[in-house]
C-alpha cells in the first residue's frame, strides 16, 4: 500500500543589501557668499516654514538644541513671533535687531515622502509524495521595506543687513520604522546643518 507524504516548506529570500536599511542620514550641500566668509553668527533665531505646526515646532527645538551645543545663543521664531500675526519681514527684521539678534535661519519644508521598496520574500508551499511521484504547489509573498525622503532648503541671513550668508540643500533619507518619525527626521537634519554651518566658519 502507498503511502502519501506531505512536507510544509518555508523558504525566505532576502535581498541582503537592502534589508540593512535601519538608518537615517542627511546630505547638506552649500554655499557662502563671498562678502561674508568667515562672518559669524552670535545669536539667532530659528524658522521652520513650509511645514506644520508639530514638526516646525521640532525642528526649531532640535535647531535650538544644536545652537547651544556650539556655545550659540538661539531662539524659536514660533515663540518670538506667534502665528496670529501678520508681520512683514521688515516688522520681523526690526525686532530682531532691537531684540540683540544678528542672525535668522529659514529652513523651508521643500518636500516629504515616503516610498516601499522590495527586499525579499517569503515562499511557502507543501510538497506531496505518492509513492514514485510528487508534486508541489506553494505562495510567495514579498516582503517590503519603508523609506521616508525629506528635503529643505536652509538660508542664513544677516539681520543688520538682510542680505543672505550661506544658503543650503538638505536631503535626508530614513529607513527603518524607528527612523520614519518627525523626531529623527528634525534631529538628523539639525545636526548637519548646524555642523555644515560650524565647517563653513559661520558658527
Amino acid at each position: 500500500m502507498k503511502t502519501r507524504h506531505t512536507l510544509r516548506l518555508l523558504a525566505v529570500i532576502l535581498v541582503l543589501p537592502l534589508f540593512n536599511t535601519a538608518c537615517v542620514t542627511t546630505q547638506v550641500n552649500g554655499y557662502t557668499d563671498n562678502d561674508f566668509r568667515g562672518h559669524k553668527i552670535k545669536r539667532i533665531a530659528v524658522r521652520a516654514a513650509n511645514a506644520n505646526f508639530a514638526f516646525a515646532q521640532i525642528l526649531e527645538n532640535d535647531m535650538m538644541a544644536e545652537f547651544k551645543d556650539e556655545g550659540i545663543e538661539a531662539a524659536s521664531f514660533l515663540a518670538l513671533f506667534p502665528p496670529t500675526r501678520d508681520l512683514t519681514n521688515e516688522q520681523v527684521a526690526r525686532a530682531l535687531r532691537a531684540k540683540g539678534y544678528d542672525g535668522i535661519m529659514y529652513i523651508n519644508l521643500l518636500g516629504s515622502d515616503s516610498k516601499a521598496t522590495t527586499i525579499g520574500y517569503i515562499n511557502t508551499g507543501s510538497a506531496y509524495v505518492y509513492g514514485n511521484s510528487a508534486s508541489f504547489s506553494g505562495t510567495s509573498t514579498a516582503m517590503t521595506a519603508i523609506r521616508r525622503y525629506t528635503s529643505t532648503r536652509a538660508t542664513l541671513y544677516d539681520v543688520a543687513s538682510g542680505h543672505k550668508i550661506w544658503i543650503a540643500d538638505t536631503n535626508t533619507n530614513a529607513g527603518g520604522l524607528l527612523y520614519q518619525s518627525d523626531d529623527t527626521q528634525a534631529e538628523s537634519i539639525a545636526e548637519e546643518i548646524v555642523d555644515s554651518l560650524h565647517k563653513s566658519g559661520h558658527i
